[in-house]
């Protein structure tokens, strides 16, 4: 800054939700940086399900929810049965436990992993009766958003 030079910065995540940019704001001014507008990165996630986050009509509620303090208040958001997006910090079996306790079994639900990263980016779609056992064989990472709701085909 002394300098007179601007400087780019890309962030993982979503820069208003939950980002690298919580830990970049601790050296920085509000007024020392700029958050450029772009697609969300739990949109960009939702058009790799092809579906609109707000079906079935009836409850057009989707309830974004970042669970770093913990997932006890999950039942308490599920009792809306809207659609939820979850941003992860690597609690998935914790988040389905929740879930579970508000949803039925077969509820469907999804994964979309490194989200704008062509070569790494992937989704993974079951049920919550299912999803464990399926991502047993993996690593969990950090790089994911969960989703869940009846807008899922």
């Amino acid at each position: 800054m002394t300098q007179g030079k601007s400087v780019a910065l890309l962030v993982n995540g979503d820069p208003c939700l939950y980002s690298d940019l919580i830990w970049f704001k601790k050296y920085f001014g509000d007024s020392d940086f700029e958050v450029i507008p772009f697609m969300r990165s739990f949109n960009a996630g939702a058009t790799l399900f092809k579906g609109d986050l707000t079906q079935p009509r009836g409850f057009n509620g989707v309830i974004i929810h970042s669970p770093m303090g913990g997932v006890y208040e999950i039942p308490k958001l599920a009792k809306h049965k809207a659609t939820m997006v979850f941003f992860m910090t690597g609690r998935l079996k914790a988040i389905v436990k929740e879930l579970k306790k508000e949803y039925a079994g077969e509820t469907k639900i999804a994964l979309a992993y490194s989200i704008g990263y062509p070569t790494k980016q992937k989704t993974l779609k079951g049920t919550l009766d299912a999803i464990l056992k399926d991502t047993e064989s993996g690593p969990e990472t950090d790089m994911f958003l969960i989703y869940l709701g009846n807008f899922l085909k």
